[in-house]
Order: structure tokens, then sequence, then C-alpha cells
């Protein structure tokens, strides 16, 4: 059936080729502008959450080294300090990747609905 309704294209003169096909920016340009703000807040949280995450194998080498100090409370001292700053670590990232997830969803959310419309109206055209 999809390849009747390809053909029927094809005869009519309309290209299905992925030169016909929306891009990347096109759709983003779509939105209104509190859906760009959306798009962009929710990329700029996944990029913090992409360059806090390697940090975390910084901070565990150095919870490893602390275990190399012969003194046990300067040892407990630094391994608390490493805890909470990992647990701080966390804390952000789980802030950021809802705050990623809750903005890029929106925006696709609305994206979508518009694109919805704008088929149903050229359709119903």
């Amino acid at each position: 059936m999809i390849r009747k309704i390809d053909l029927q294209i094809t005869q009519k003169g309309q290209d299905t080729s992925a030169a016909n096909q929306a891009g990347y920016f096109q759709i983003v340009a779509m939105g209104t502008p509190s859906d760009k703000i959306r798009f962009f807040i929710g990329h700029f949280c996944a990029i913090v959450m992409g360059g806090a995450l390697p940090t975390f194998q910084i901070f565990l080498a150095d919870s490893f080294d602390a275990f190399a100090d012969p003194d046990k409370d300067e040892q407990m001292k630094k391994i608390n300090r490493i805890t909470i700053i990992i647990m701080s670590l966390a804390a952000g990232m789980w802030v950021f990747g809802y705050v990623y997830w809750l903005m890029l969803s929106t925006f696709s959310l609305s994206i979508t609905r518009k694109i919805k419309m704008e088929y149903l109206e050229a359709i119903l055209r």
C-alpha cells in the first residue's frame, strides 16, 4: 500500500526523496520564541551534564589516593570532603538532567502539535 501511495505521489510530480525532508534547524525554526528558549536551555543542560560526568572519575581517583594517608583522621576528613563533593555533583547532575529532559520534552511536544496541525490543515485544503 505504501508503494502505491509513493507511486501516486511520484506520478503527480511530488518528490519523496531526502532532499524534500525538513532539516533539524528548520524544525527548530518552526517553534515560537518560548519553544526556542526551551530548546537552547535543554541543550545547555545536556552539555553541562556531559561535562560533569567525567569529573566523577577525578574525584574517584582522589578518594583512592586518600586511603594512602597513614593518619586515619586525616584519611576520614579527605574521604568525607570527597563524598560531599560527589554527592553535590550528583545532585546538580540530577537537577540539570531533569531540566534537560523537561525542556526538550515540552519543546518536542509543542513542535509535534504544530506539525500535526499544519498537516491536518494541508489535508483539509
